[in-house]
C-alpha cells in the first residue's frame, strides 16, 4: 500500500506542459477544434482577461455604487402621503417612474398615483422611514 502511495504522489508532482495559445486569436489550447481539456485556473484567467478588455467598469475594485437620494415624504392631509422627488431617484435607478411608482404601491399594500407636479401621491400615512427600507 505504501509503494501505490509513493508512486500516487510522484505522479501529482508532475506536471502536463499544457499548450497555451493566445486567448485573442484563438489559437493554440484556445483553439475551438483542439480536443486538449483547460484547465480550470487557466478558464479563470482567461475570463478576467476578456472581462477586462471587455467591461472595465466591472473588472475594477469590485462594484461600482452609487447614492439613491433619500426620499422626500409629506403629509397631504389626514389620509394621504406625497413622495416629492420620485423623479430623480427613479433617473438615479435607471428605472421608469412608473415601473418604480407600480413597485412601491405594491410593497406598501397601498394604491396610488402620480400628479401633476411629478410627484407620487400614496393613500395611506407614510413616513419617509417605511419608504426607504422598500
Amino acid at each position: 500500500f505504501a509503494e501505490k502511495l509513493k508512486e500516487l504522489e510522484l505522479r501529482d508532482e508532475e506536471t502536463v506542459e499544457v499548450e497555451e495559445g493566445d486567448m485573442d486569436k484563438g489559437t493554440g489550447i484556445w483553439a475551438h477544434d483542439c480536443g486538449t481539456a483547460i484547465p480550470y485556473s487557466m478558464m479563470l484567467r482567461r475570463f478576467y482577461h476578456t472581462l477586462e478588455q471587455k467591461n472595465p467598469d466591472h473588472a475594477s475594485s469590485g462594484s461600482r455604487s452609487y447614492k439613491i437620494p433619500p426620499p422626500q415624504c409629506m403629509r397631504e392631509g389626514n389620509k394621504k402621503t406625497i413622495f416629492a422627488n420620485i423623479t430623480e431617484v427613479a433617473k438615479r435607478m435607471k428605472r421608469t417612474e412608473d415601473h418604480i411608482t407600480l413597485y412601491l404601491l405594491a410593497e406598501l399594500g397601498t394604491s396610488g398615483s402620480v400628479d401633476g407636479s411629478r410627484r407620487l401621491v400614496i393613500r395611506g400615512r407614510f413616513q419617509q422611514q417605511h419608504i426607504e427600507n422598500v
